[in-house]
């Protein structure tokens, strides 16, 4: 329920008193009841101002109004009283004409039931129990019409549900349980009175309770939200702590892990300082070496001084020593040049031998190839010769057993057998052919054969020449006859292979032709019985036919002869050439080393020189050496003394850093624990109090229960 300022209290406008008295009773009691109302208002006024905080203004009381009404919301038995404080109005003529309707609207009268009903409790009785009145707005409805005083006729509505009678007007309208009539006219008007107050006082101090109750339950809820509140920034506070803390401790780990680092380095130099000693001790030693050598080369240069002096007085020998030494230093020029030349040819010749040994390579895999060829070749030949002699044969067979039954023929026959003995002489002809070609085949594979045993025989020793590798500054000449050369090796081979295909071709034409030939026998033979002479004729054409062909045969094998002796021509040529090539390279190697030997000596005669520009080098070397030293020497204490001036502002620091840190760990860790024992102490006094008020308000609700 919601209190505001321009609000009265709420107190019962009227009590229906229906009883049969007379009027001047009724009027008393109306006073005596507006007298008991206004007690009542001053002891919930006192009530009020007693129990309301000074620190709280009217927000806070309408929040704890609504906190309580909310509170007897949800505990189920909850009253309300809801009555305008400017329909509180009552005068004699409402009093006559209320009388006058409960007169007329007697108990023994017919009641009629409204549908709208209001719930009130069964009894008038006062109760001990606070929540046993469950009053609404709703309930005690009033009309805030009060210049109205139009007269309406009354109805008592009795609903069936709820059992109430509403006493309805324009002015105001009360509520009165059908089942507390009886009670109403047995008791008398003054009972009746004094036990509503009683009821109604009790009700507003329970009210009043009630609402202080709801203000505390607030101020429980407000004290618990700041509680949780303050622990929650507690512990955000102490997780940040527990942060910085960690934070802290990384930072003192990365220091210490720096300290450490700067241990190592420490123990570094001073590792490196060591080893400098070592270098300088080791540098001392050499030192004295040097020192020894020095006093060595003193006592040589000494002595060529003597020497020198000794020289002077023999002039022809300074000018012979000064020519001399323009001869060794022209010789020297020129021998550095040559030397540089015969890098160059050795560099060059290498490269074509690897070059030409490659081609030597592919050379033999052809010739391999081409012997291979040959051979095939030439055993064709010799089964294609076979084949042509069985033929031969066969034809004589034939010849013969022609002219033995063609020996009655006339004129004809005669020539036939002219044909036929000239057809014998070309066969002998053929076949001596045959042998020659057999005999030229056989001399052509020994030719081959030696000549494959003599190229070999040539790269061998092209492979085997002695060539001396000093400083590998040597090299032969010739490289384009060489080039030039091997390309006529290649194109004989061509030409040797296209040879070889050409004879292979004419040897398969002569096989055609022979297998022609012997076909032509063949039907000369089976059409020798119809016409002879036809086939006579037939025979002697074909056969100058192939005499033709075999004439054309050998006039190609004549020609291929030819070929074949002008390419060992060539060969032999080109051997020829190759020796005297091989023959030149060695006279260069004699060559070069005779000039090895030369260079040998000169470098034997110049030791001397050597000797003296030693002896200046480790004087010079020996200067370098010590004013190395003396930097090193300087650059070494420099360096100490920047790490030890470092060392210790690191280890300065290092301290100050730990100090720091434990001073504001220290300083942390106090302001925390000051922090959460006052927060402590804060609570413990909300507790208290909260306890206290809740068992004072306990004790006052069990005062008002007694």
């Amino acid at each position: 329920m919601e209190y505001n300022s321009g609000v009265s209290m709420i107190l019962p406008d009227t009590i229906n008193l229906i009883e049969n008295d007379s009027y001047d009773e009724d009027h008393e009691d109306i006073v005596h009841e507006q007298t008991n109302q206004n007690e009542i208002v001053e002891l919930i006024m006192a009530a009020f101002e007693g129990h309301e905080e000074p620190s709280d203004g009217e927000d806070d009381d309408d929040e704890s109004c609504n906190t309580s009404d909310s509170s007897h919301h949800t505990s189920g038995e909850k009253y309300m009283l809801n009555i305008d404080n400017n329909n509180y109005s009552t005068d004699e003529h409402y009093v006559q004409e209320n009388k006058e309707l409960l007169d007329h609207n007697h108990p023994h009268q017919q009641t009629s039931f409204s549908t709208s009903a209001i719930f009130t409790p069964s009894s008038l009785v006062p109760s001990t129990d606070v929540h046993a009145f469950e009053v609404n707005n709703n309930d005690y409805t009033h009309s805030q019409n009060s210049q109205n005083n139009n007269n309406n006729n009354e109805k008592i509505l009795f609903n069936r549900k709820n059992y109430l009678v509403l006493d309805q007007n324009d002015n105001r309208s009360s509520i009165i349980d059908p089942m507390q009539i009886y009670y109403l006219y047995q008791t008398s008007s003054t009972n009746l009175n004094d036990t509503l107050n009683q009821v109604n006082k009790l009700r507003i101090l329970c009210s009043a309770k009630d609402r202080k109750v709801s203000q505390l339950e607030n101020l429980c809820e407000e004290y618990r939200e700041k509680y949780e509140n303050d622990v929650r920034t507690l512990q955000y506070k102490f997780e940040l702590s527990e942060r910085s803390k960690y934070d802290l401790e990384q930072k003192y780990k990365l220091i210490n892990t720096q300290r450490e680092e700067l241990f190592e380095t420490n123990n570094q130099l001073h590792r490196t300082i060591k080893d400098a000693e070592l270098r300088i001790q080791q540098l001392e030693v050499v030192k004295i070496q040097f020192e020894k050598k020095f006093s060595d080369s003193e006592l040589l240069i000494d002595s060529l001084h003597r020497k020198v002096n000794e020289l002077k007085h023999f002039e022809s020998i300074a000018r012979s020593q000064q020519d001399y030494e323009f001869v060794l230093s022209t010789i020297r020029e020129k021998h550095e040049q040559e030397i540089i030349s015969f890098n160059e040819k050795l560099q060059n010749m290498q490269m074509i031998l690897k070059e030409k040994n490659v081609e030597i390579d592919e050379l033999r895999v052809q010739l391999d190839v081409a012997y291979i060829n040959n051979e095939k070749a030439i055993l064709e030949r010799i089964n294609t010769i076979n084949h042509l002699n069985e033929q031969l044969h066969d034809c004589q067979q034939k010849y013969s057993d022609l002219l033995s039954t063609n020996l009655l023929e006339s004129v004809n026959q005669t020539e036939i057998k002219r044909q036929l003995t000239n057809m014998t002489e070309d066969k002998e002809k053929l076949k001596n052919k045959c042998q020659d070609l057999q005999s030229e085949v056989r001399t052509l594979r020994e030719h081959l054969g030696e000549n494959e045993n003599e190229i070999n025989n040539d790269i061998f020793s092209i492979k085997n020449i002695p060539i001396s590798n000093h400083d590998s500054n040597e090299k032969l000449p010739l490289d384009g006859l060489l080039i030039n050369e091997n390309i006529r090796l290649r194109t004989l081979i061509d030409e040797f292979e296209s040879n070889e295909k050409h004879l292979i071709e004419l040897n398969e034409e002569l096989q055609r032709k022979l297998q022609d030939y012997g076909y032509s026998s063949k039907r000369t033979e089976s059409s020798s019985s119809s016409s002879s002479s036809s086939s006579s004729n037939e025979t002697v054409i074909t056969t100058s036919i192939h005499m033709e062909k075999i004439k054309e045969l050998t006039n190609q094998i004549e020609i291929l002869k030819r070929n074949y002796t002008d390419l060992e021509e060539k060969y032999e040529y080109e051997k020829h050439e190759l020796q005297t090539m091989l023959e030149e390279l060695r006279e260069d190697v004699i060559e070069l080393e005779k000039t090895k030997q030369l260079y040998n000596d000169f470098c034997q005669e110049n030791l001397p020189m050597e000797d003296k520009f030693r002896t200046k080098f480790e004087f010079e070397l020996k200067t370098n050496l010590d004013d190395l030293r003396r930097i090193l020497e300087e650059d070494y204490n420099e360096k100490l003394l920047s790490y030890k001036t470092n060392q210790e502002k690191l280890e300065q620091d290092n301290q100050n850093l730990k100090i720091k840190y434990n001073q504001d760990l220290e300083q942390q860790s106090k302001e925390f624990y000051e922090e959460m024992e006052a927060i402590k102490i804060t609570h413990e006094k909300q507790i208290i109090e909260l306890n206290n008020e809740i068992d004072r308000l306990r004790a006052n609700g069990e005062f008002y229960d007694l």
